[in-house]
């Protein structure tokens, strides 16, 4: 695994799964995120993403006629709704944690 670009909006890794003789590259794009207020401790929070994976090095993986390998790449938007819950200091109302439950 290996981790080449993360911002808030993209990341993109490298992953080898057990078997696959092979580096993919998965791309998570954010195209839409929204939040919603609930009370002074509570948000929630909805992104749509698009998972784009490929082969890491597609010119390779379409020029190998040894073992040809997928050199297409697979889409796949999804949807994640996430509670967000701040967890304050009594004494000085900063905050402590921030848990997420999807």
């Amino acid at each position: 695994l290996d981790v080449p670009l993360s911002t808030p909006n993209k990341v993109s890794v490298l992953l080898s799964p057990n078997g696959a003789n092979q580096v993919f590259r998965a791309d998570l794009l954010t195209l839409n995120r929204r939040s919603e207020y609930i009370n002074s401790c509570e948000f929630h929070c909805s992104e749509v993403v698009r998972q784009i994976i490929s082969p890491a090095n597609s010119n390779q993986a379409s020029t190998n006629a040894i073992s040809p390998q997928r050199s297409t790449s697979l889409f796949k938007e999804i949807e994640t709704t996430s509670l967000y819950t701040v967890v304050r200091n009594e004494k000085d109302g900063s905050v402590n944690s921030i848990f997420c439950r999807q």
